[in-house]
């Protein structure tokens, strides 16, 4: 049982999460604002605080920057709806100043009884990680406390077996149990309660016994059903086996004794919250997994952004070409059916397409006149220049940049530079760089000539369809122009199209 504070101005809001946590049996203090919260928590922390964010005073926001202050310790789970505006961002930003969760409403009951356990359980983690609870390792008393707090949902064809053993486990200090008289009751109990624990008696003979356990086991929220403990008046082994095989954790004889009854009950209870509490540590730990996975990715794409930006100053002092290489192939793989995946990482790894051109001397890369034959060999080598610049990359974003810088200048035809590559046998990434790459350059201008108008940029790219450019790309760039889609990301308006 934990110690909660609950924080919201609405009245109800506030009763109707009170109701669930005690479902779990947390005792819960709830406060109309941010202020009274917070002279709470500086006089007696809890263990977890439930905050909304618009809150009149001091919001939700506010308390969490005054909490950080006050009681780092102590984890906070944010609340917020999307009717007031709020939205994505404000939870994001809670996350961001220090929230240990986040819940949207409207919310499930099932929902802030899963996000409160979670949380408990990575503070309590944490807590003994850190050697500041008190103790070397978790407690066996509070795990025993736990368990006769355990939600116990007990069937019985016969009323009053079933109420006898009911007696039996409330004498025994089990305090919540719930009572079903039918095989449907039950299987609804199990549905709404998601108990610890199903005790179930019923005719082991009979036909229908093996489905009563499968659709108990099926009706439970989560991915691990409760254990069912089978109460049956057959001692025949095969019967016992029979049982076993159908899903039941355990059976007991009746009239089963007393002692041997409630320490079967307490151990599978028992077993249940330990299954319980390594389920929720595997999910903050596949959260955790999940960030660091995140942290590294946008790592990643920072340095490719740092490399495009050593190639922006090399070339294109603005940059402007980079970008719009890198726009307008996302552009084309989107229209093509490319993944998500796929058009962000090659969104990012376009703009390197040049990176090798810092190796380049500027009286060949600055050059205000074509090049002659000699000078054409040396700009070519930027190809396998940049390739090889970018060669060695453990992650994919890296691979696809290096494959981009090789290959942007490969031709359909098999007559492009530098291996020659013809149709398929160049990479995906490579002939959708290489359109956007001609586009761009012929609509804007450089050093040896004017911007062409965008008109004619792209009658050349569709007079070189299956020539210089994969056929199928060409038509989804014609497609993009006409619809102006193409024109917003090469950024030029409607009196240079023409």
């Amino acid at each position: 049982m934990a110690r909660i504070f609950v924080v919201d101005d609405e009245p109800t809001i506030r009763s109707v999460i009170a109701r669930i946590l005690a479902m779990d049996h947390h005792h819960v203090e709830e406060f109309p604002d941010g202020t009274e919260a917070l002279a709470a928590v500086e006089e007696n922390p809890p263990d977890a605080i439930i905050t909304d964010i618009f809150m009149p005073g001091m919001t939700g926001v506010e308390l969490l920057i005054q909490l950080d202050r006050a009681a780092p310790s102590v984890p906070v789970i944010a609340i917020s709806g999307g009717g007031d505006g709020s939205g994505p961002s404000v939870l994001d930003e809670a996350i961001h100043l220090g929230a240990a969760a986040t819940v949207g409403k409207p919310f499930r009951a099932e929902e802030v009884r899963r996000t409160v356990e979670r949380v408990l359980a990575s503070s309590a983690a944490s807590r003994v990680a850190a050697g500041t609870d008190g103790s070397s390792g978790p407690s066996f008393a509070a795990l025993e406390a736990e368990v006769f707090r355990g939600r116990i949902v007990l069937g019985h064809g016969d009323e009053s077996a079933r109420d006898a053993f009911a007696e039996m486990l409330e004498g025994r200090g089990f305090g919540s149990i719930s009572a079903a008289a039918s095989p449907s009751a039950l299987v609804e109990a199990v549905g709404v309660l998601d108990p610890d624990l199903v005790i179930v008696g019923f005719d082991t003979s009979d036909s229908d016994a093996d489905s009563l356990l499968r659709r108990l086991l099926e009706a439970a929220p989560g991915r691990h059903p409760p254990p069912v403990l089978v109460l049956t008046r057959d001692g025949d082994p095969e019967v016992k086996q029979r049982v076993l095989g159908a899903g039941a954790a355990d059976v007991l004889v009746e009239p089963v004794a007393r002692g041997e009854a409630m320490a079967r009950v307490r151990n599978l209870v028992a077993t249940r919250l330990l299954q319980r509490r390594l389920t929720t540590q595997a999910e903050d730990l596949e959260l955790r997994v999940g960030q660091r996975a995140r942290d590294v990715e946008l790592a990643h794409w920072e340095v490719v952004d740092r490399l495009a930006t050593v190639a922006e100053y090399r070339d294109d002092l603005t940059g402007a070409h980079q970008r719009r290489v890198g726009e307008m192939a996302a552009l084309i793989a989107r229209r093509l059916g490319m993944d998500e995946l796929f058009v962000r990482r090659l969104r990012m790894a376009a703009p390197l397409h040049d990176i090798g051109k810092v190796a380049i001397p500027d009286a060949i890369l600055r050059k205000p006149a074509p090049l002659d034959h000699e000078e054409w060999k040396v700009m070519r080598t930027h190809t396998t220049i940049g390739a090889r610049m970018l060669a060695g990359g453990d992650f994919p974003l890296l691979r696809t940049a290096e494959r981009i810088a090789l290959t942007h200048h490969e031709r359909w035809d098999g007559v492009g530079y530098p291996e020659g590559l013809r149709g398929a046998e160049i990479p995906i990434e490579g002939r959708i760089t290489a359109v956007a790459d001609v586009i761009d350059c012929m609509t804007h201008p450089r050093p040896y000539r004017d911007a062409l108008p965008a008109s004619e940029a792209i009658a050349e790219v569709e007079r070189c369809r299956g020539t210089q450019f994969d056929p199928d790309i060409v038509p989804v760039v014609l497609e993009a122009w006409e619809e102006g889609e193409l024109r917003r990301v090469l950024d030029i308006g409607d009196d240079e199209s023409d």
